[in-house]
């Protein structure tokens, strides 16, 4: 017979605090989008069934207490009126909030602009943002672009800046992002360029990227398997 499951102190705060914020996640994403995979509810039930099976042998009162301490990180995080239609508002004010929302989104991206520099045939092109940092986050590029993937650089850049909006998202430096099925990327501090100082005047990343590795060696070159 198994041993029941007994997590240390250091164990059980962090299984709850993944717990209360990947809820607080979910609830937030449906009041953005309008959206909720069928899934979510599952994941949601699944998780507190796990967690009332160890408040049993640890104590509802500590549960509710590191619960407690994650979700005001996230009513910090949002703003009080955000949490408050989030936890209890009614259909119509998350419509409402929604809505808002979905402006403002549409207003930051239209005033972020994409500069397409053309270099040598060598250097490529280079894609930077300018408007990043009215919103108080670091600008972004990527460099050496060959001509025919402009369009896709540009694509990404755009998506990494509307990611990089979101309410309650923190990107950090050196993090890294899966940005498709087989696609990650690396925020990494940009060195300036010689030609382009005064572009670096504000903080400036570059997504760099981070190479794949074979799923059955998990080597990052390799000629491939009989």
């Amino acid at each position: 017979m198994d041993e029941p499951f007994r997590p240390t102190p250091l164990e059980f705060e962090a299984l709850v605090k993944f717990w209360a914020a990947n809820r607080t996640e979910m609830l937030l994403h449906r009041l953005e989008t309008g959206w909720a995979g069928r899934t979510d509810g599952l994941a949601i039930a699944e998780a507190t069934e796990r967690l009332a099976e160890i408040a049993a042998e640890i104590g509802e009162e500590e549960v509710g207490r590191i619960v407690a301490e994650v979700e005001d990180e996230h009513r910090r995080a949002v703003g009080d009126e955000v949490w408050r239609v989030l936890k209890q508002g009614t259909p119509e004010e998350r419509a409402a909030m929604a809505e808002q929302w979905d402006r403002r989104k549409e207003r930051q991206t239209a005033s972020i602009e994409i500069h397409n520099v053309v270099g040598d045939a060598g250097s490529g092109h280079w894609l930077h943002t300018h408007g990043m940092d009215r919103l108080g986050l670091p600008e972004l590029e990527i460099r050496g672009v060959p001509s025919f993937l402009v369009d896709a650089a540009a694509g990404l850049i755009r998506h990494v800046c509307g990611y990089m909006q979101e309410p309650s998202v923190v990107v950090k430096l050196g993090e890294t992002m899966q940005v498709g099925p087989h696609s990650r990327l690396r925020l990494e501090r940009a060195e300036s360029l010689a030609s382009a100082e005064d572009h670096y005047h504000v903080e400036r990343w570059t997504l760099a990227q981070v190479p794949m590795t074979c799923s059955e060696c998990g080597a990052t070159a390799c000629a491939g398997h009989s």
